[in-house]
């Protein structure tokens, strides 16, 4: 037999030689399944970035509107609590203030105040809250001390109001929430005194609250000794006044945030099934570590953004399920192509050159491949009609190797020493059993003509020689070539 090395690898090498190609023509087979990928990824990229943006427009129009009604109900908390002061402004001119500093007529205070403002376009005493009146001159004593280092002194806003001249204003909790509004007086164009206020933030916050549907808390840390001090050991912050106490200690600590950390907010928590937003109030404070919350119901905002939010997803979905139909639309060609490469590739693995041809698509000869499915057919009918024709080789091959191994063991048998016994004058001749390996047709010789006639004409003379002159018993020793059937 051949060794069987030799023969797949020169088919394979052909196979080789047949799919490779030109450079340009490899690179126009490639391109195909490159443009399908791509407008693959194209697509989902497409869809992805769809979603995305119906997402991002739905979320900014939502903050938007958030934002507008934050600015909004903030501009009405502020109108709220200091947009009256300009009537404060001129109570000096209009009410027998003392010479000096002191509560002695505080009560006729009171009363002077109860009656300028009943008689103004302003509204009644109790909307104002007004609590307790004081004037306090400028050489005060209290007013020495460096008040700046207790937050809880009141006279803040004096010292304000002194020095500037204008209506001062701040919001304090020691331990009472209250707003402290600081007049100036002036004398002769000399600020020789002020006018401290001191008037209730619950009435007003109240009716801020039910106006705009929003709680409005006072929280902080630290601020007093006793009953302001927050628990430090759970770092929970202090609710010094709230509109709804309840509900705004509940959505606070949902939030789970130390005041310190106010400065983020506006920030969304969910508590009981609802939405909140927690927001700082821009509204002047005289101590930094008050804070002045804003606790809105957001929970319709929110809902509309979870449902941008399904809308993005089930966009980006329905458009990557197109997007994944318009692909296979354009890959289902190509997948029976590639099923048909594969069921002629197994034929092919298993010997069946006659049904791998028939598994590939019948082209043109010499047609250059369109594309990769081409050129892999091309080289798979490369690859049997190679094979098909080292089977015919192989078949020439084993019929030449039958032919070579009988004339070996013609060769071998003649090589073997025969036998054979007669007599020379008479003529009688016989070979024994052994000359069937030669020829079967020598165990039939009987006389030395029979014999002699298989002999060839050119080796019959030294033959004839060496048969008279052996002696009984001795070994026909000599060469001579056979003709038997023509071989």
């Amino acid at each position: 037999m051949p060794p069987r090395a030799a023969y797949p690898v020169a088919v394979l090498r052909a196979a080789g030689d047949v799919a490779s190609g030109s450079p340009m023509t490899g690179l126009r087979r490639r391109l195909s399944m490159r443009l399908l990928v791509g407008v693959g990824a194209l697509l989902l990229v497409l869809n992805a970035l769809l979603g995305l943006g119906n997402y991002r427009l739905g979320a900014i129009e939502i903050a938007d509107q958030r934002s507008s009604a934050r600015g909004m109900q903030s501009d009405a908390l502020l109108q709220a609590l200091v947009g009256d002061l300009d009537v404060f402004a001129a109570l000096p001119r209009v009410l027998a203030l003392p010479r000096s500093s002191g509560t002695l007529q505080a009560q006729d205070l009171v009363e002077q105040l109860r009656s300028v403002l009943l008689s103004s376009a302003a509204g009644q005493v109790d909307e104002r809250g007004i609590e307790s009146a004081e004037y306090i001159a400028r050489g005060d004593a209290r007013l020495v001390d460096d008040v700046a280092s207790d937050p809880k002194q009141p006279l803040l806003p004096v010292r304000t109001a002194l020095s500037a001249g204008v209506v001062s204003t701040a919001l304090q909790c020691h331990p009472r929430c209250r707003q402290s509004i600081a007049v100036p007086v002036h004398q002769n164009g000399v600020v020789v005194g002020a006018l401290l206020l001191q008037r209730s933030l619950i009435s007003r916050l109240r009716a801020f609250s039910e106006a705009f549907a929003v709680d409005v808390a006072f929280v902080g840390g630290g601020l007093g000794v006793q009953d302001s001090a927050p628990d430090v050991a759970t770092d929970r912050p202090k609710l010094y006044l709230a509109t709804r106490p309840q509900r705004v200690t509940a959505v606070l600590s949902a939030l789970g945030r130390a005041p310190d950390s106010y400065a983020q907010l506006p920030a969304t928590v969910a508590y009981d099934e609802t939405w909140y937003e927690v927001d700082i109030a821009p509204l002047p404070g005289t101590d930094t570590r008050l804070h002045i919350l804003m606790v809105n119901d957001v929970t319709p905002q929110v809902t509309a953004l979870h449902a941008v939010l399904s809308e993005s997803v089930l966009i980006a979905v329905a458009g990557s399920l197109v997007s994944g139909l318009l692909l296979l639309a354009l890959v289902w060609r190509p997948l029976r192509r590639l099923q048909a490469l594969q069921a002629a590739a197994e034929a092919l693995s298993q010997g069946a050159v006659a049904r791998c041809c028939a598994q590939l698509p019948h082209t043109r000869a010499g047609a250059p491949p369109g594309d990769e499915f081409d050129g892999m057919s091309h080289a798979l009918v490369a690859i049997a009609e190679r094979i098909s024709v080292g089977n015919r080789e192989v078949g020439e091959a084993h019929a030449a190797l039958r032919h070579l191994e009988r004339d070996l063991q013609r060769m071998q048998a003649m090589a073997q020493v025969v036998r054979w016994q007669g007599e020379p004058l008479n003529g009688h001749f016989s070979f024994d059993a052994a000359v069937v390996e030669i020829n079967p047709v020598l165990s039939h010789v009987t006389s030395w003509s029979e014999f002699i006639a298989f002999v060839h004409p050119q080796d019959r003379v030294e033959v004839l020689r060496a048969w008279r002159g052996g002696l009984p018993g001795s070994v026909f020793d000599t060469e001579f070539r056979l003709v038997i059937n023509s071989d």
